[in-house]
């Protein structure tokens, strides 16, 4: 209760990246907070570790440039250019089915990921992690819904994922960005997400950890700026691990049977978060998480990328 980030398990005893700053708190406030803040099947989760302590008055300033290389890129890239060298590159996806979930045999399995087929048309998702330099460019546009922090995240550099952001501050920001561009840019669908991330891939990752993002064996308990591992086949940067992305459903129960261009459950009390972050060693393609669409207390590792239908 002295400033550490505190990792919880959930029922099935697989990780659940929930951290907790605890500002010095009394375990009795530490109690009362998890009650509050924390999913109800999750709070019988088991503590599993604590990571380094992170203040915010100590936070190094990181400036490193993003490689952006074109190998295993094999999809078409349309660029969005807002100006100022302020530029979203979009990977189009080609439409296709899809597994989605994992085996009952898969190391590390929650038990919300059952398989079930899906159908989708293509669309448009960011090569990147949408960065503090994208994220402050837009944030400082007239608001429509909400208002924005400039610089929310805790961690300072222009090319690192932009992250203490709720659900709610990713869809002002995909708001903001559609009226000033004239297109429909919003956050990727659950399903939209594991078939970007999987990109063609079966297993539980879509290709080897260590080469393709930071996670908790190489990251050092910190987020990475965005581009500098390999891509995933379709030429994905950082999807699994570097932050937790948000996506535009509920978190809810698969259906058994196959769907087409699904949009998850019609309400929930939590929005779907995929792809693990810096601190998780798991990183699958198929596990999921979920929390609360309006609440940035405990999403210091969340982070989103976006999205544009094809027409």
């Amino acid at each position: 209760s002295k400033g550490d980030r505190i990792l919880t398990a959930s029922e099935d005893k697989k990780a659940r990246i929930w951290p907790l700053v605890a500002e010095e708190r009394s375990p009795e406030e530490i109690a009362t907070l998890v009650k509050e803040k924390v999913p109800g099947h999750l709070q019988e989760g088991r503590l599993i570790m604590a990571v380094a302590e992170v203040k915010k008055d100590k936070l190094p300033e990181i400036a490193e440039t993003p490689k952006h290389t074109t190998e295993n890129i094999i999809n078409e890239v349309y660029v969005e250019d807002l100006g100022n060298d302020i530029k979203i590159e979009m990977v189009k996806i080609a439409g296709g089915t899809f597994v989605m979930g994992s085996p009952p045999d898969e190391k590390e399995r929650g038990g919300d990921e059952t398989q079930h087929t899906v159908t989708l048309s293509g669309f448009y998702i960011s090569k990147y992690k949408v960065t503090e330099k994208l994220w402050k460019t837009v944030a400082a546009l007239p608001r429509i819904n909400k208002t924005l922090s400039v610089d929310p995240s805790d961690l300072k550099g222009d090319n690192l994922p932009v992250t203490n952001i709720s659900w709610g501050d990713a869809m002002e920001f995909c708001a903001r960005l559609s009226r000033l561009t004239g297109k429909e840019y919003r956050l990727p669908t659950e399903s939209e997400w594991e078939y970007a991330c999987r990109a063609g891939t079966k297993g539980a990752y879509p290709g080897n950890l260590d080469e393709m993002t930071w996670y908790t064996k190489n990251a050092n308990n910190m987020p990475h700026p965005v581009g500098l591992k390999k891509p995933n086949a379709w030429g994905l940067y950082d999807i699994n691990g570097n932050g937790w992305e948000w996506c535009l459903d509920w978190y809810g129960v698969y259906p058994k049977e196959p769907t087409t261009d699904p949009k998850g459950v019609p309400a929930g009390s939590g929005k779907v978060i995929r792809g693990g972050n810096w601190i998780n060693a798991t990183c699958r393609s198929a596990d999921r998480a979920f929390y609360f669409p309006e609440n940035t207390s405990l999403a210091g590792d969340i982070a989103f990328r976006l999205v544009l239908n094809l027409r």
